[in-house]
């Protein structure tokens, strides 16, 4: 009798704790956006693939004004996700654009892009790619405004 009460006991402890971690981790990468069904996280094989499939995209280059004009990915459209107007530059792309365009959303190492998804998330409803190591040291296609 008494091991089958430590049995139950011990099987009771150890679903609580998988369902404890598991709502932690839960939240924690919601905060990221990585389990939006409309989010699609792209190393750089699949961005190079996605971009030479010339598919209607939305380019978004996070990145400031000066990292830009030396190199972004060829009709990336610039807004600063540091910004201050980053919401209301996002809402004019919405409206400019429309939905139904999924966007392809980068930075220079990834990280300002995933910081930027839970907003960006939140004010477009639509696909969005996102590459997640950035153009740093990718062989991703890219031009420069200086001429």
């Amino acid at each position: 009798m008494k091991c089958n009460m430590f049995k139950v006991f011990l099987l009771s402890f150890i679903l609580l704790s998988l369902s404890i971690v598991q709502c932690s981790f839960f939240s924690v990468t919601t905060l990221a956006g990585t389990l939006d069904q409309r989010v699609f996280h792209l190393n750089e094989r699949a961005t190079v693939e996605l971009l030479e499939k010339n598919i209607d995209l939305v380019i978004i280059d996070l990145r400031t004004p000066r990292e830009f004009e030396e190199s972004h990915i060829k009709d990336a459209i610039n807004i600063n996700a540091f910004s201050k107007n980053f919401e209301e530059e996002i809402l004019a792309l919405v409206k400019e654009f429309g939905t139904s365009k999924p966007w392809l959303v980068y930075c220079r190492t990834g990280n300002r892009s995933l910081k930027a998804l839970p907003d960006i998330i939140r004010l477009f409803p639509g696909t969005i790619y996102h590459i997640k190591d950035g153009i740093a040291y990718s062989s991703i296609p890219l031009e420069s405004d200086n001429k």
